[in-house]
């Protein structure tokens, strides 16, 4: 983020946090509730779904880690895109190789953040993504 720090986000947004590491969900969780957002946190790509389709029009961000998208990352994107297409998704991941994904952060617009990430470093990106 080049200029130093990203303004405050002024309002209250719904974040819906996809990871299948228990630790991770606790961490992120709280650092997104300090932020003054809603956060839903759960471990798999399916719950996920019911969610995003329950309340589509609600979550302004998605938080999905690569990896609990499973074997097929590419379609888990494009279905949460299906559900809004407005919806800002950033992708965790632990790995700095991913191949496809590069594509996908560039045509799709989707952001990133690499695991394992700091408190500050996850404030910026979310203030960014939802600025």
């Amino acid at each position: 983020m080049a200029g130093g720090r990203p303004k405050i986000v002024d309002r209250c947004c719904t974040v819906l946090l996809v990871d299948n590491e228990e630790m991770i969900l606790d961490f992120a969780g709280r650092i997104i509730q300090r932020l003054g957002h809603r956060v839903l946190t759960v471990p798999s790509c399916e719950l996920a779904y019911r969610i995003a389709e329950e309340n589509g029009g609600t979550i302004d961000l998605v938080i999905l880690d690569y990896c609990s998208a499973a074997s097929n990352g590419e379609k888990v994107l494009k279905r949460f895109k299906e559900v809004n297409d407005d919806l800002k998704i950033m992708i965790t991941s632990g790995y700095c190789e991913f191949g496809p994904v590069s594509s996908l952060l560039k045509e799709q617009g989707f952001d990133f953040i690499q695991k394992p990430f700091t408190e500050a470093e996850l404030t910026d990106k979310v203030n960014w993504m939802l600025s």
